[in-house]
């Protein structure tokens, strides 16, 4: 019985444990460039600089062009890097860091809302060799966006709106029958609201396209430096990906 204990024991330690990694991956028709926003719950970032890459792309490209593909359930360079080992189409992508914040202004007779974006980013090529060996490889930054003098990259968005209790107010002291009773539910009726009124998904969506056209200035910079690496060091892969992007 020991005997038999002690064969199937090394038997078993023989095998090779099923990887996490023997899954199947989605290809593609075309090459492929990701866009990641780290934390995006909403999508609306990703899709916008994706959207904002792809024109870009299609410009100088047509036909020829990448898909630009967000990913909004992405959120490291590890889910670009895993795309590359497997799908012989994956050039590489973006990961976009941001922080948001956002703010209530009150004036005198007046309001705004405002949501703002701090925002790094960086550039990731799968680096693909001619028999098809992959190296992902970090190969560029934008932070300070080009002409920018290094202050840090912000993106804002603000809507300014007026209480309709600032106009009830200011009729009620011109108008000459100041009736308390009336005065009162007029006040009441517009205590909570304001012309033309707030929209988060307006914000948002102005911001993403705003960030998007940053990104494009950012990549086309990345593209045309060279000299931003150590003596020795080949910006081969980086050329290579934005060849592929229409971004030299």
């Amino acid at each position: 019985m020991l005997l038999r204990f002690l064969l199937v024991a090394s038997v078993l330690a023989t095998m090779t444990p099923a990887r996490a990694d023997d899954q199947l991956y989605l290809g593609s028709l075309k090459p492929e460039f990701f866009v990641v926003s780290n934390g995006d719950k909403s999508t609306v970032v990703t899709m916008g600089v994706a959207q904002e890459i792809e024109k870009q792309s299609l410009d100088v490209l047509g036909p020829n062009a990448p898909w630009i593909i967000p990913e909004p359930s992405w959120s490291t360079a590890d889910e670009i890097a895993a795309r590359c080992a497997h799908d012989p189409n994956a050039l590489g992508g973006i990961v976009i860091i941001y922080y948001h914040g956002y703010a209530t202004h009150f004036f005198l007779l007046w309001q705004s809302e405002t949501t703002t974006l701090d925002v790094s980013a960086s550039v990731i090529s799968c680096n693909r060799t001619a028999d098809n060996h992959v190296a992902p490889t970090l190969v560029g930054m934008i932070g300070p966006l080009p002409n920018a003098q290094h202050t840090p990259w912000v993106v804002k968005r603000t809507q300014i709106s007026i209480p309709l209790l600032t106009i009830a107010g200011y009729a009620s002291t011109i108008t000459k029958n100041n009736n308390a009773a009336v005065l009162a539910t007029i006040l009441a009726a517009t205590s909570s609201r304001d012309i033309p009124g707030y929209s988060d998904p307006d914000r948002l969506r102005a911001i993403a396209q705003h960030l998007g056209v940053d990104v494009v200035d950012g990549l086309q910079a990345v593209c045309a430096t060279t000299n931003d690496v150590p003596a020795g060091v080949s910006i081969a892969p980086r050329t290579k990906l934005c060849g592929s992007l229409g971004l030299r």
